[in-house]
């Protein structure tokens, strides 16, 4: 839960470091954005389950924000520059 005395660095470290740390989601590279009382996540996932974990997650640590998801799901087969090999 967040006190009115941490500084907003902390909490961003906060959710960055449980992301990364929770089994659910285990990202790394996830940006991490708090402005008021809204959070906003970028970057890409691999599947649907672990972005809806990312917003779980967000939404445990700081329940009184309003979270906005707006990472991209992108399966190995979409990802730029990759190309299939047959």
């Amino acid at each position: 839960m967040e006190s009115p005395e941490e500084p907003k660095q902390y909490l961003v470290q906060r959710i960055r470091e449980a992301l990364a740390q929770d089994s659910r989601v285990s990202e790394l590279e996830i940006e991490v954005k708090i402005r008021g009382g809204k959070v906003f996540l970028k970057g890409i996932v691999s599947t649907e389950e672990r972005r809806e974990a990312m917003t779980a997650i967000a939404r445990e640590l700081l329940p009184d924000h309003e979270i906005h998801n707006e990472t991209e799901v992108v399966t190995l087969s979409e990802e730029p520059g990759v190309e299939r090999l047959s």
